[in-house]
């Protein structure tokens, strides 16, 4: 983990203990919760390590299937390992403003019942105009 940003709970594989998935700077990270008081990394095998700068999540059913399906607002396109240069207009380095940096698209995995994930923004008319995403909160204002 590098800057954590956010936190989104839900026991998204329906064994009944709540797990984690932690937004950051750099990879986000799935956490399954073992039932025992421990929880173990699953975010390679789930396919949910989204590298950008993220900065929260919402679990929702959005396709109705009986699982939580995951909704990621990302920020700016931005690489921890290799950050844009800025400068001010004599040259010198400064500390990069994100108004300075280019917006990053929002991320959202189909839960597939088996523990893994697959990207799915455009399926379900999620995608959004070019911006930077700081928060998401998922609701069923209907009761459908």
């Amino acid at each position: 983990m590098f800057h954590g940003q956010g936190v989104a709970i839900a026991d998204y594989d329906n064994d009944g203990f709540p797990d984690i998935y932690v937004t950051n700077v750099g990879a986000n990270v799935l956490w399954k919760n073992n039932g025992d008081g421990s929880f173990s990394d699953v975010t390679e095998y789930a396919q949910v390590g989204d590298t950008h700068w993220s900065t929260s999540a919402a679990w929702a059913d959005l396709d109705l299937d009986g699982d939580l399906d995951l909704y990621v607002c990302n920020y700016t396109v931005y690489d921890v390992h290799d950050p844009v240069p800025c400068m001010d207009d004599d040259g010198k380095p400064i500390i990069c403003h994100p108004q300075l940096l280019e917006a990053e698209n929002n991320s959202c995995y189909e839960n597939l019942g088996d523990g893994t994930f697959r990207p799915i923004l455009n399926k379900w008319g999620l995608e959004a105009e070019e911006g930077k995403s700081l928060g998401v909160i998922a609701a069923d204002f209907d009761r459908d």
